[in-house]
């Protein structure tokens, strides 16, 4: 257990740099490093298109978060699946590309330990202006995952961010719901996502 804080400490402070110290589409030149939840590994190559937050329940019953940014959901490994009626881990990622001209498509990816009921929250795509960012879509969703344990969502086609290079892709009130009626409650977050 004491491990497990320290581990989960140690890469807090490494999500925290990232985010603070280098741009939202930078590498910067860590293409050996990696950093590990359990069974679940996040690389510097995995950069992409959004923001990821991994819940990983502590033994009190707890769950931590660890806010993984501009991280590819579909390359993370995902440890074992237990399916025993408790939820131990659960990942949520959402996304935006596709972009073709002034387009593109929000999604999000999410998996968990067990089998999932349904998925609710609120997305966003604003611009990234801090005193007047637009909104190019915000609505709340509510997505049946019908036991699937591993499975992703078009949340919009086409949402219009006229001739943007970037914007800020982000979730609020994010719950998941388990066919055993466990939940698992995601942060608020956001992130800026570059064409």
């Amino acid at each position: 257990m004491k491990l497990k804080k320290i581990l989960i400490s140690t890469l807090s402070a490494v999500a925290i740099m990232f985010g603070t110290l280098a741009p939202a589409t930078s590498t910067m030149a860590a293409e050996s490093q990696v950093i590990e939840i359990d069974d679940i590994e996040v690389t510097p190559e995995q950069l992409s298109d959004g923001v990821t937050v991994v819940l990983t329940k502590n033994e009190d019953g707890t769950f931590d978060q660890t806010v993984f940014y501009d991280t590819d959901i579909a390359s993370i490994p995902q440890p074992m699946a237990t399916a025993d009626g408790e939820l131990e881990w659960a990942v949520f990622h959402l996304g935006f590309n596709d972009w073709n001209d002034d387009t593109g498509r929000l999604y999000f990816t999410i998996s968990a330990d067990e089998p999932m009921s349904k998925v609710t929250g609120n997305a966003y795509v604003t611009s990234t202006s801090i005193l007047f960012p637009a909104t190019y879509y915000s609505d709340s969703f509510n997505k049946a995952l019908n036991g699937s344990m591993n499975t992703s969502r078009t949340l919009k086609d086409d949402v219009d961010t006229g001739d943007e290079d970037k914007v800020r892709v982000g979730f609020s009130s994010v719950v998941l719901t388990t066919v055993a009626d466990e939940k698992g409650y995601f942060s608020n977050t956001s992130q800026v996502v570059e064409r």
